[in-house]
């Protein structure tokens, strides 16, 4: 069977640390955002105009399935809530093209199975119970969860057929089908002494394909460990409407209404995991690398809703209300790694931390920035760029409060 472990980029652990790289701010003052001019701040050469006035966006069917990938990031099951021991990210891969789905080695096996039934998009979320940085999975616990869209349920039905198909053949005189007794409806398949299993269930127009791993090569640790995998995910995925390549289309670029309010340094911007992202706190949640129990509980005690990321750049959050976020920035203080310098000058409820053990030169300075219920966190690799960029965030939250 194929063992396909998709590691975090390098950029994506940036970003996806997010909750940890701001983890040292302060809260100073109690001014409101109206008492200060924001015309007046030094904000360089960036620009403090809502981002939906400086960019006239086209959509097109391949450029919107980041969208679409987006919305289903937000019904994939964290780690913890599989397992509350899984909790660090084990990588991610937005599917938007057959070859996304699987490793070059395995191209030839699996690609025309997704091509012949017309995959739609897709999303690879994978937890374990061990950090990715330690770069060993001996004796790890691990689940891998890709859910793919098909325009129908017969596609998707015979997609899983003929995935489960190929997937044994690999190994053929040695895998054996393993049936779990909870989702008999289930294809699945284990090779002895080996302690991984791999599943997959067709969903309506949805295929669920499971990966687990486990300690030991025990089949019945693997079978529950994959039960419990569909106990969650199944129900989350019900959640979701499937979508016609017309919907895909129409899809918005800013469903939840944050990447207007997220400071972006380019005019024109793309959609990607990796690069501009709207999500909601679940799909976040999957795409944290490290600690996403911490992660879910900051997010769900300040009620945010809604997170816009521009990788390198920006993090902004949409809390419950203005209370809410200066309990965010609360939660998020205290890093040993990290040095409060000079907050941002002239911004209220902002404070600046250096890192001076980070290896990652466009994150050594991070600066936190709260405008009534928005919280920003501002990444960059010389300080007064960082001053600029928290100055032009803070401005930005303040002209597109309409």
């Amino acid at each position: 069977m194929t063992t396909k472990t998709c590691k975090f980029s390098h950029s994506l652990i940036g970003l996806t640390a997010a909750l940890t790289l701001v983890g040292c701010a302060t809260v100073t003052g109690n001014s409101k955002p109206a008492e200060i001019d924001v015309r007046k701040l030094d904000t360089g050469s960036y620009s403090t105009e809502p981002n939906d006035l400086r960019y006239d966006y086209t959509p097109t069917l391949e450029g919107n399935k980041a969208e679409a990938i987006f919305r289903l990031a937000d019904v994939v099951a964290p780690g913890p809530e599989i397992d509350p021991k899984l909790n660090y990210g084990a990588g991610a891969t937005e599917i938007r093209l057959p070859q996304d789905a699987v490793k070059s080695k395995y191209l030839e096996n699996f690609s025309p199975v997704l091509l012949t039934h017309q995959m739609l998009y897709g999303l690879t979320i994978a937890s374990s119970d061990k950090p990715s940085e330690t770069g060993s999975t001996d004796g790890d616990t691990y689940v891998e969860v890709t859910i793919f869209q098909f325009p129908d349920e017969k596609n998707a039905a015979d997609a899983a057929r003929e995935y489960e198909t190929a997937d044994f053949d690999i190994a053929k005189d040695q895998n054996q089908p393993v049936t779990l007794a909870k989702y008999p409806q289930a294809l699945s398949h284990w090779r002895p002494g080996i302690r991984t299993l791999g599943a997959r269930m067709a969903r309506g127009s949805y295929l669920v394909n499971l990966f687990v791993r486990t300690p030991k090569d025990n089949l019945s640790d693997l079978t529950a460990l994959a039960e419990r995998a569909y106990d969650v995910q199944l129900p989350l995925l019900d959640t979701l409407k499937p979508l016609s390549k017309r919907e895909i289309l129409h899809l918005s670029k800013d469903p939840l209404g944050i990447m207007r309010k997220t400071l972006h340094p380019e005019d024109y911007f793309t959609s990607s995991i990796i690069n501009d992202m709207a999500i909601g706190p679940r799909g976040f949640v999957n795409l944290v690398g490290m600690d996403k129990k911490g992660a879910k509980s900051m997010l769900d005690r300040a009620g945010v809703d809604a997170i816009g990321v521009v990788n390198r750049v920006s993090i902004a959050y949409r809390a419950r209300d203005e209370e809410a976020a200066k309990g965010l920035i609360q939660q998020t203080r205290d890093s040993t790694a990290k040095r409060p310098v000079d907050p941002p000058p002239g911004i209220p409820n902002s404070s600046c931390t250096e890192d001076t053990n980070t290896s990652v030169s466009y994150n050594r300075y991070a600066c936190l920035v709260r405008y009534d219920r928005y919280v920003a966190k501002i990444s960059s690799g010389q300080l007064m760029d960082a001053y600029q960029r928290s100055a032009a965030q803070f401005a930005l939250f303040a002209n597109s409060s309409w």
